[in-house]
């Protein structure tokens, strides 16, 4: 990920992108939003999956007007349907996309990338961010939000150095309860 600052005025952007897609949005300086979005089940229609997830990412980044969105790379389990796996690339492509016409800087994060920063290990699995998001002070209601906060902080910590020390747990918490 190159090191482009982004304007202390606008959010970042966090997704992990998926059929439940999760959410992550906020300044630098601010406690972040978590949240997700249910795409409709298409079965093999990917055309018609694609075309739910581009009427709610631009929707979305419309509503949100980040300074940048930020994802987890596509990662598919070994055994998967081809129609999951073109979805999954799919997403990804049509994000892209999404932020082109938006004029908005995309940029693509690594799972590994993402679970260090918010456990400290490369390798968590889901409960282990699910419990690491917990220890911040947030609620994630899905695995997928955990995720997203991930992303999220991810970006924050290489673009906004700065803000790195408020991301500690205690730090968050007290700002959450305030």
């Amino acid at each position: 990920m190159e090191d482009v600052r982004v304007s202390n005025h606008r959010p970042i952007l966090g997704l992990d992108l998926a059929t439940r897609t999760g959410f992550c949005h906020g300044e630098a300086d601010e406690c972040p939003i978590l949240g997700h979005h249910k795409l409709p089940s298409t079965g093999p229609d990917v055309g018609a999956f694609l075309e739910a997830a581009d009427d709610w990412l631009t929707g979305f980044i419309t509503a949100v007007a980040p300074g940048v969105v930020c994802f987890e790379s596509p990662i598919l389990p070994q055994q998967t349907a081809l129609h999951t796996t073109r979805k999954l690339h799919g997403l990804a492509g049509l994000l892209e996309l999404v932020c082109r016409r938006a004029n908005v800087e995309c940029v693509e994060v690594q799972p590994s990338i993402v679970k260090k920063v918010l456990t400290g290990r490369g390798n968590a699995k889901k409960p282990d961010m699910m419990e690491a998001a917990r220890a911040m002070g947030f609620s994630p209601a899905v695995d997928d939000e955990a995720d997203a906060l991930g992303v999220w902080l991810a970006v924050v910590r290489m673009r906004h150095p700065e803000a790195a020390g408020r991301l500690d747990p205690i730090n968050f918490t007290r700002r959450i309860a305030a």
